[in-house]
C-alpha cells in the first residue's frame, strides 16, 4: 500500500509488477513540458487498491525537473500529493516511466 511518504518511489520500483500507468496527455506551460499518467497500485495480498495521476516535468533538454505523485482514492493513507521534492526516489520512477514512452510522446 502507497503512503505519501519519502520512499514511496522506491517502493513502487521494488514492487513494478503491482504499479500500471497509462499516458494521458502532455502540457506545455513556459520552459516545461508536463507528462500526465493515470497510475494504479494493485496489492492483492493486501486486498489494495488505489489509482491516482502522476505528473512528471521535463526541461526543454528533456531533464526531470518535477514529479508529483497524487492517489485520488485514498485520503487515509495518501494524506497530500507527494512530489519530487520531498521524495527523491520519484525521480527514479519517473525516469524508468519516460524511458518506456520515449518517442511516443
Amino acid at each position: 500500500m502507497l503512503k505519501s511518504v519519502c520512499g514511496t518511489g522506491e517502493q513502487i520500483l521494488n514492487n513494478f509488477a503491482k504499479f500500471h500507468y497509462c499516458f494521458l496527455n502532455k502540457e506545455h506551460i513556459n520552459e516545461v513540458i508536463f507528462y500526465t499518467f493515470k497510475v494504479e497500485y494493485i496489492d492483492k495480498l493486501l486486498n489494495s487498491y488505489q489509482n491516482g495521476h502522476l505528473v512528471i516535468g521535463l526541461d526543454l533538454n528533456n531533464k526531470i525537473k518535477n514529479v508529483n505523485l497524487n492517489i485520488d482514492n485514498d485520503e487515509k493513507n495518501f494524506v497530500r500529493t507527494l512530489g519530487s521534492n520531498n521524495d527523491n526516489t520519484l525521480l527514479d520512477l519517473s525516469e524508468k516511466i519516460i524511458d518506456s514512452y520515449y518517442g511516443l510522446i
